[in-house]
């Protein structure tokens, strides 16, 4: 389930899930994107992956250039930078993400390094 965190303030949206990103966990911040948007501002988005959540590879292995992901994901180049928060083994992730919004600059790093990764989406 995807959840808004505190540091979700200004242009940044800032979410935690447990299971992988779908369409419907991605329309629960679409009005945080439009309000965002209509201050004419970009998205930064921190999204932190929590580790025990289950990753099925499949969901990785297509790669995500041909706008499969438009429709399911409206708004994607609203993002102008994107901070995904995981273990090692959700990286693979990161390849999905970079289809979505293709103009966003994207960087993963370690839950160990969840303040750098506040301080970046910031910056």
């Amino acid at each position: 389930m995807l959840q808004l965190l505190e540091f979700t303030h200004n242009n940044i949206i800032a979410t935690r899930t447990d299971t992988m990103l779908s369409a419907a966990g991605y329309a629960k911040i679409l009005p945080l994107v439009h309000n965002i948007e209509s201050r004419g501002k970009k998205v930064r988005w921190y999204f932190e992956i929590d580790d025990n959540s289950i990753l099925d590879e499949s969901y990785c292995s297509k790669p995500a250039t041909d706008g499969d992901y438009q429709l399911a994901f409206p708004r994607a180049a609203a993002m102008e930078k994107i901070a995904i928060v995981a273990t090692e083994k959700w990286q693979v992730f990161l390849t999905v993400i970079k289809g979505i919004a293709p103009n966003a600059d994207v960087r993963c790093f370690g839950l160990q390094d969840r303040k750098k990764a506040m301080k970046w989406i910031e910056v």
